[in-house]
C-alpha cells in the first residue's frame, strides 16, 4: 500500500505495464505498482524529486502548470515533436488547456524515471471529458508490455530514426464541453478544431466500416465528427421524455467503441441508446435500476397488510428463477431483439414396438409349406427374451469395465501422490543438510578468523 497524495484524488491514469498516475488538484504522483516505487513527485515545491536541478525550460513549463489544476491524465506510447522516438508518455491537460508531457524510461534494472519533455497550450474550452493519442488511421495509442518492448527495440536500434516517415507520428485529441481539438505530433501544430453545437458530457473515437469517427454526447444530441480535420458528419436529435427528465442530476455516458453508449441520468434510471442504429432517433428502452414497489410495505401501515406484502414478496422472488444478464439483455435489447434462431428438433430413442401376429390356422395337407418357424409366435417372444438377456450383459459388463477403470485411476492417484510425498521429503531433507553445511562452513570461517587475529 502506498500513500501517494494528502488530499483526496481528483482524476487517475494506470497503464498495463504497471505505472499509475494520481492527481488532486495540481499535484501529480506518478509510481510503479509493482515495485511500489515513486517514479515523479510534482507540484510540491521543494518536495518535488529532483526540484533543484531543473533548467531553463523546465522551469518555464513548471511556471505555466502552476496556473490550472490537473483535469485529465493518459498513458501512451507515441511520439512527440520533441521526440520522434516511441517512449512510454504521460500526457497532462490542465483546466486552462496547458499540458505536459511526461516521458518514462526504465533502466537496466528495471527502475523507472520520468521526466518532463514537452509542452504544448491547447484552446480548450469548458472541462476536458477525453484525451486520447491516435496513430494516423484514428485508433487509440496503448501503453502495455508489447509497445514498451517495441519502444525498447527501437530505442536501441540508432539507425532507425531516419528511417521514421512522418506519417508514422501519433496525434492529440483533446475534448471539452465545448471544443474539441487536435494536434500534430502531440505536441505540434494545431490541425483541428470544432465547436460543438451543444454542451457535451461524454466523447469517445468510434469505430465504422467507413473509418473511424469522434462522438459526443448532449442532453439534446449526438455529434459525429470527422478525424482528423473534426468536420461534423451528421447531428441527430435525442428526445428523452419530459417525466424522465432530470435537470439536478450530472449526467454521465459510457461508449463503446462501435457507436452504442450507456447513459447513467440519474442514481435510478440506466439507458441504453444506439447511436447508429436503422431507427432515425437512438432506441431508449429504460430500466430502473432500484424501484420502491416490489418491496414490502413500512411496518407502521398495519400489520396485516405488512406479512401479506411481505409473503407475496419473498414468494414472488423465490418461486421464479431470475437471471440478471437476461433481465439487463432484454431491458437493453428492447422490441428490436431479433428472434432466437429455431433448433432442430431433440433426438430421442423411441422404444421398438413389436407388433405379434395372429396365429395360422391349419390348412389342408396341399398347404403344409408354413412360413418360416422363426416368425412364430413363441420363437418370437424367445428371440427378445435372448436379446435382452445379451443386451444387460452388455450394460453389466460396461459398468464393470468402468468400475475397473476408476479403480485403476485412483491406485494410480495414490501412486503419484506418494511420488510426491517422497519428493517433498528428499527436498526438505536436502534443505536441512545445506542449511547445516552453511552453519558449519560459517563457524569454521569465524573460528579461522579468530585464530589468525590471535597468531597474527
Amino acid at each position: 500500500m502506498l500513500h501517494l497524495l494528502p488530499t483526496p484524488p481528483t482524476c487517475t491514469a494506470l497503464s498495463n505495464a504497471g505505472l499509475c498516475a494520481v492527481a488532486s488538484g495540481g499535484l501529480l504522483v506518478v509510481a510503479d505498482a509493482r515495485s511500489q516505487d515513486i517514479i515523479v513527485r510534482a507540484g510540491f515545491g521543494t518536495n518535488d524529486f529532483m526540484s533543484h536541478q531543473l533548467g531553463d525550460r523546465e522551469k518555464r513549463i513548471v511556471t505555466n502548470e502552476n496556473s490550472g489544476e490537473i483535469a485529465s491524465l493518459q498513458f501512451a506510447v507515441c511520439r512527440i515533436a520533441e521526440d520522434p522516438i516511441l517512449a512510454p508518455r504521460l500526457i497532462v491537460v490542465r483546466t486552462t488547456g496547458f499540458t505536459t508531457v511526461w516521458t518514462f524510461e526504465q533502466s537496466s534494472l528495471g527502475d523507472w524515471f520520468g521526466f518532463r519533455s514537452a509542452s504544448v497550450a491547447l484552446d480548450t474550452k469548458g472541462a476536458i471529458l477525453a484525451t486520447l493519442v491516435l496513430d494516423p488511421s484514428g485508433a487509440a495509442a496503448q501503453c502495455n508490455a508489447d509497445d514498451i518492448q517495441r519502444a525498447k527495440i527501437e530505442q536501441d536500434n540508432a539507425e532507425s530514426i531516419s528511417s521514421l516517415g512522418g506519417s508514422r507520428f501519433h496525434l492529440l485529441l483533446v475534448v471539452s464541453e465545448h471544443r474539441a481539438v487536435m494536434h500534430d505530433q502531440v505536441t505540434g501544430a494545431n490541425i483541428g478544431i470544432s465547436d460543438l453545437p451543444d454542451k457535451a458530457y461524454g466523447a469517445q473515437v468510434v469505430s465504422r466500416p467507413q473509418g473511424r469517427a469522434l462522438l459526443t454526447i448532449s442532453r439534446s444530441s449526438i455529434s459525429a465528427l470527422s478525424l482528423p480535420r473534426l468536420d461534423l458528419l451528421h447531428r441527430i436529435q435525442r428526445h428523452v421524455p419530459s417525466s424522465q427528465e432530470v435537470v439536478a442530476a450530472q449526467s454521465s455516458a459510457s461508449i463503446e467503441s462501435q457507436g452504442d453508449f450507456v447513459e447513467l441520468s440519474d442514481g435510478q434510471q440506466l439507458r441504453f441508446w444506439s447511436a447508429f442504429g436503422s431507427q432515425p432517433h437512438g432506441q431508449i428502452p429504460t430500466m430502473c435500476i432500484f424501484t420502491p414497489r416490489p418491496l414490502p410495505y413500512a411496518p407502521g401501515v398495519g400489520a396485516a397488510g405488512y406479512l401479506a406484502s411481505l409473503g407475496e414478496w419473498f414468494g414472488s422472488s423465490t418461486a421464479s428463477n431470475l437471471a440478471p444478464g437476461a433481465q439487463i439483455d432484454a431491458a437493453i435489447a428492447g422490441t428490436r431483439r431479433a428472434p432466437l434462431p429455431k433448433l432442430p428438433p431433440r433426438v430421442q430413442y423411441a422404444p421398438e414396438i413389436l407388433i405379434e401376429q395372429p396365429a395360422a390356422k391349419p390348412t389342408a395337407p396341399a398347404a403344409s409349406a408354413d412360413p418360416d418357424p422363426a416368425l412364430s409366435g413363441p420363437a418370437r417372444e424367445s428371440w427378445l427374451a435372448s436379446y435382452q438377456r445379451s443386451f444387460t450383459n452388455f450394460a453389466s459388463g460396461s459398468a464393470r469395465s468402468q468400475a475397473q477403470r476408476n479403480v485403476q485411476l485412483l491406485h494410480k492417484r495414490d501412486e503419484l501422490l506418494t511420488n510426491l510425498g517422497d519428493g517433498l521429503s528428499d527436498l526438505e531433507r536436502s534443505a536441512k543438510d545445506f542449511l547445516k553445511q552453511t552453519r558449519n562452513s560459517a563457524l569454521k570461517a569465524a573460528a579461522r578468523d579468530k585464530f589468525d587475529k590471535y597468531v597474527g
